[in-house]
């Protein structure tokens, strides 16, 4: 009858089912490096979070390192969103650094599967490596253009860009480290209060005011 839903409207079919695993395991996975650390979660550690045998695994995934690869990814997806709204809603260099950094900081924070993906660069293969760091440095890059054209509008103390954006970026990859999505802090807290740290460090002083004419 029109309008009436089958099952196959409503169950899953089997391409879908084994795509809804594999974000689960990669879900669990990124909790678990999160937890542990990349080198020290093995695929035993992951199959035990999803009580499963390590072998039922690899009908989804190939090893750990592709789970790694598959964080690096999506965050730099987060990235490169991060500096689309950093250019479109800041109005001065400094606005566009902070803008980009918060909407990057609170995405980041706020996903599940982007793991300890700032981090354990090394372990990707070669090829992938190369693909990452690529997209990394087009994403200092464009902060410190935005941190260049700050200094010149007059919106970020006079400072070496690079110097500036490395020191920040130091502090950003060790997010992964140290932030528990269960803890006391949402994302979001967490991005404001990183950012308020960058924005005090990067502010130009205000001007001091004209002396008056006796």
């Amino acid at each position: 009858m029109a309008g009436k839903k089958t099952w196959g409207d409503v169950v899953p079919d089997p391409a879908q089912r084994h795509q809804l695993k594999r974000d689960v395991l990669i879900k669990k996975a990124a909790d678990a490096f999160r937890r542990k650390g990349f080198h020290t979660t093995s695929m035993a550690d992951i199959a035990a979070t999803l009580g499963v045998t390590k072998a039922a695994l690899y009908r989804y995934i190939s090893g750990k390192e592709e789970i790694l690869y598959i964080q690096h990814c999506h965050t730099m997806d987060l990235g490169e969103a991060a500096l689309r709204h950093g250019k479109r809603n800041g109005k001065n260099g400094l606005e566009k650094t902070l803008l980009a950094l918060q909407h990057f900081l609170a995405t980041y924070a706020d996903s599940s599967i982007t793991g300890g993906a700032l981090t354990d660069l090394e372990a990707l293969q070669a090829d992938q490596r190369r693909e990452i760091t690529k997209r990394r440095d087009h994403f200092e890059r464009t902060l410190r253009g935005f941190v260049t054209e700050g200094i010149a509008d007059g919106s970020v103390r006079p400072c070496d860009p690079r110097m500036a954006i490395l020191t920040i970026m130091g502090s950003v990859n060790w997010l992964s480290r140290w932030y528990d999505p269960k803890g006391g802090w949402s994302a979001r807290e967490v991005a404001d209060g990183m950012v308020d740290v960058f924005a005090a460090s990067l502010r130009a002083p205000p001007k001091p005011a004209p002396k008056r004419k006796k």
